[in-house]
């Protein structure tokens, strides 16, 4: 009786100093959701942090709006409410959280190739966030338990409450994290080594055994009919964009014979032009200097800020194909990559 009494004892006390410990790092911003952690960020509190802001505009996308597209580079009521990936039904996740707030009307959506399928396979816990956030939801102690109490969890938030450094891991209060905050992670790689190991990850993780079926193996088809009824019902503005990606990246499409799809997949984005009168911006340009990027799946903040000029200001400084134009533009890469 007294080995259990004693066992419980130290359970508690045990649990106590590692709540104690996330507590204090709070993470997760689950006791402030003002601001989280940049390493740990989720889409989830992201998109609450966001109905905190109450914009009138909102950005949607993956890596690439979200380590990039800064806010504060126009006047506008605009919230960065970009993440590390967003597949289909995270996006009509996002916008039917964000349409519940009637400030909201526009979205500016950017998407990419390599999260547009569904069998990637790269999904959040849905359920998680439903017990955190809905009302009327009940929390399962092993998912709570999951998300807090663990080894990694305890040792990390440790790691970061006595680091000193901890306070420029911050996302800013317009969603936005500042890319010098990923310049060093990198920062003690060289450049080729930086390009090299972004390029060697994308093909070993991002095209293995992906099966690029728009129409059969995804939700991707279903989205862009979401857009149109939420634009019409809602009378609220999308504006879907499509980044530039590097000509390495671009070669490693053709080389993994999925140019086809590539160009299937931006037809797909035609047909929700011409159905919804939705635009669409390709921004896809072969002749990018390797200085705008980080490496190559990731521009820097720097033009960006001009692509914000152009979907945004109307200041068309920097090339780019809309709506029709878009097609015929990817034939002519995949045809130079052949022939040059």
């Amino acid at each position: 009786m007294l080995k259990i009494f004693r066992s419980l004892i130290i359970f508690f006390i045990l649990f106590l100093v590692t709540s104690i410990i996330l507590i204090q790092v709070d993470r997760y911003g689950f006791f402030k959701r003002d601001k989280f952690l940049y390493n740990y960020v989720d889409l989830y509190e992201k998109i609450n942090l966001g109905l905190k802001k109450n914009s009138e505009t909102i950005v949607l996308g993956t890596s690439r709006p979200y380590l990039s597209f800064n806010p504060d580079y126009t006047n506008k009521n605009i919230f960065n409410s970009a993440s590390h990936v967003m597949l289909p039904e995270h996006y009509i996740y996002a916008i039917n959280s964000y349409t519940q707030n009637l400030n909201v009307k526009e979205f500016i959506i950017f998407l990419d190739f390599f999260t547009a399928n569904q069998n990637l396979k790269r999904t959040n816990n849905f359920k998680l966030y439903n017990c955190l956030y809905k009302k009327k939801s009940i929390c399962k102690f092993k998912d709570l338990f999951s998300l807090y109490y663990n080894w990694s969890n305890i040792l990390s938030s440790i790691k970061l409450m006595f680091s000193s450094n901890k306070t420029g891991l911050y996302i800013e209060e317009n969603g936005f994290l500042k890319s010098s905050n990923y310049e060093k992670i990198y920062s003690k790689m060289s450049r080729k080594n930086w390009f090299k190991r972004v390029e060697n990850d994308y093909k070993k993780r991002i095209f293995n055994d992906a099966n690029f079926d728009f129409g059969k193996n995804s939700n991707y088809l279903y989205f862009l009919n979401f857009l149109c009824k939420v634009k019409t019902k809602n009378n609220i503005k999308f504006t879907l964009a499509i980044p530039p990606v590097h000509k390495k990246m671009l070669k490693i499409i053709y080389n993994n014979k999925l140019n086809e799809n590539y160009v299937d997949w931006k037809k797909s984005l035609i047909l929700v032009n011409e159905k919804c009168n939705i635009n669409i911006y390709d921004f896809t340009n072969l002749n990018l200097d390797d200085d705008e990027f980080y490496e190559i799946s990731h521009i820097k903040e720097g033009y960006m800020n001009k692509i914000q000029d152009v979907i945004i200001n109307y200041k068309f400084n920097i090339p780019f194909k809309m709506n029709k134009e878009i097609v015929s533009n990817s034939v002519l890469f995949f045809l130079r990559l052949c022939f040059f």
